[in-house]
This record gives C-alpha cells, sequence and structure tokens, in this order.
C-alpha cells in the first residue's frame, strides 16, 4: 500500500509518509512460506501458533509455557520479522524504482521490542528490561548519512529534532530531544552521550493485583547512563540498579555494590520526575469503558481480555 502510494505521490512532490505495521507484532502468524518454514525449521518439533490470551495468563501466572512453547515463541517472532525485513526491502527498491531514492530520508524504528521468555515475560508493556526497551533505530539518506554505527543510548524523542536538523528547518527551543545529525553526517563518532529515560504506566492487570482497582496512577521510571540503569518501580515498589556491562539481561541488583552509582542515578531520576519533561500519566477511559470494534482490536492484539 505505501509504495502504490509513492507511485501517485513520490514523484516531484515534498511529501511524508509515516508507514506502520503489526506485522512482527503479537499474534504472530505467518505471513508467507517462507517465514512459516523458517519457523518450522527452527522449532521443527512443534509447530504450534500461540494464542495472545495464552501469553496474557502466563504473564499473569495462571499459565506457564513450556520450553517447548517458548522456543516456538521465539521462532516464530523470527519468521515474522523475516518477513517484515522483506516487505521493507520491497518498499527502499520502489525509491529507486521512482528515481527518488537519494532525495529521501527514511527513518526506521519500533515503539517497543518484545520479550520471548526473558525475564519469565513473553510480550512486553510489563516491565523496562532492554530487552522491550532497546529498539531499532536507522536513519538512511543515499549520499548525506555516513555508513557507520553507534552503541550510545538515545531516545526517540531524539528523531524529531534530528529530522529538522537535516532538512534545514529551525527546532523549536522547547523540544525535549537532541539532534543527532552531528553523527549521521560524520562530524562526530558517536552522538553526545546522555542520561535516557523511560516512564511505563502499570498495566490493569497489575493494578488489580495490587490495588484491587482496573485503574491506578502508579508507574515504573528508569534512567540509563551508558554502563548502569535504574529502574525504580511503583507497583511493585522497589528499586533496581544494573550493571549493564556484567548483566546485560538485568538479573542482579548491585545498589549495595554501587552506592555512588546509585546515588547519582536517583539524582538523575529525581531531577527528571520533578522537570516539565515529565508529565503525568493520564488515562481518558477504563477497558470496561472500550466497545465494539476498539476493542476486539485491542483484544486481538492482546491488550484487554
Amino acid at each position: 500500500d505505501a509504495a502504490r502510494w509513492l507511485e501517485g505521490f513520490g514523484r516531484g512532490t515534498r511529501i511524508f509518509l509515516f508507514v506502520h505495521t503489526y506485522e512482527d507484532h503479537a499474534p504472530y502468524a505467518h505471513r508467507d512460506d517462507e517465514d512459516l518454514a523458517l519457523a518450522n525449521r527452527l522449532t521443527p518439533d512443534n509447530e504450534r501458533i500461540l494464542h495472545p490470551r495464552l501469553l496474557m495468563q502466563h504473564n499473569f501466572g495462571r499459565k506457564s509455557l513450556d520450553k517447548r512453547d517458548s522456543a516456538r515463541l521465539s521462532a516464530v517472532y523470527v519468521g515474522e520479522i523475516e518477513y517484515l525485513d522483506g516487505q521493507v526491502g520491497e518498499f527502499l527498491r520502489q525509491l529507486e524504482v521512482l528515481g527518488i531514492e537519494r532525495d529521501t530520508l527514511v527513518i526506521i524504528t519500533s515503539d517497543h521490542g518484545e520479550q520471548v521468555g526473558e525475564g519469565g515475560n513473553v510480550g512486553h508493556g510489563h516491565n523496562l528490561h532492554n530487552t522491550v526497551l532497546h529498539v531499532p533505530l536507522g536513519f538512511r539518506w543515499p549520499g548525506r548519512i555516513v555508513n557507520a554505527e553507534s552503541q550510545v543510548p538515545v531516545q526517540l524523542i531524539d528523531v524529531l529534532p534530528t529530522v529538522l536538523d537535516l532538512i534545514g528547518i529551525p527546532t523549536p527551543q522547547d523540544l525535549d530531544g537532541h539532534s543527532l545529525a552531528t553523527a549521521l553526517l560524520g562530524s562526530a563518532r558517536d552522538p553526545v552521550e546522555r542520561p535516557v529515560f523511560t516512564e511505563l504506566l502499570s498495566s490493569a492487570g497489575e493494578c488489580l493485583i495490587h490495588t484491587g482497582a482496573r485503574s491506578c496512577r502508579l508507574g515504573r521510571y528508569a534512567v540509563q547512563t551508558g554502563r548502569y540503569k535504574l529502574v525504580s518501580s511503583e507497583i511493585p515498589l522497589g528499586t533496581r540498579l544494573y550493571d549493564l556491562d556484567a548483566d546485560p539481561s538485568e538479573t542482579l541488583d548491585v545498589s549495595s555494590e554501587q552506592p555512588k552509582e546509585l546515588a547519582r542515578h536517583e539524582a538523575l531520576l529525581a531531577n527528571y520526575l520533578a522537570s516539565s519533561t515529565a508529565q503525568p500519566h493520564k488515562t481518558d477511559h477504563d477497558a470496561e469503558d472500550l466497545v465494539g470494534e476498539l476493542r476486539e482490536r485491542l483484544r486481538s492484539l492482546g491488550y484487554v481480555e
């Protein structure tokens, strides 16, 4: 659909196109024979498609996935990524066909990753582990952006000021993000390293478990400064500090071993929460208020039961 849209509007027109896909999102289901064949090669003894309801029940402790089903979940997820990779490639080739490849800035990213058994969870929305937070962020502009890669943590709010900077539009002073243009254009090896912050509002299921209510304003907050990452949670209550170099899976709390890093990260997070950057969460509708098609769509994606 996006490629056909380009045929009508791509040549000789200044365009902005946002292409969104659920292809590598639950419920995982094969889209063509190749991605199914890949999943089946990875798990030849298990060809199940796991329903989102089962995954939700697993996360809430009502049912558990055995090793075979966890492996199958990962295999089908890989198959969907393989399929999506092919679709993205076809779209990029359409830019070449239309002759606008060198005039088009392409950004590929995601709103979240997925857990496929790490830490006992599947899906997303349950914690702030980097398995969920570490998403692709790629900029492509042939002849302008250098081919390079960086491991410096950045944030999705950096995308807007980067785009404005690259295409020569003045950046408003009140934007929270920072431009990554100097690194993309080769003027710097890496983006400037800054603390990166994340917020997560507790899910309806967690609110029910911990407070007995369907909605609550309790959440989790995280700050990462490269090697160390602090996660502060209001539900369940607690603070944990991770050494990502020694423990990339975020399983060991090193707060007692690193009191200075703990204090530094707590101060960073406190300043962030006290600033205008951290807006209070608002929930306009309870899950029970959702009706009709919207509720069914959310149920099919595993967000509501």
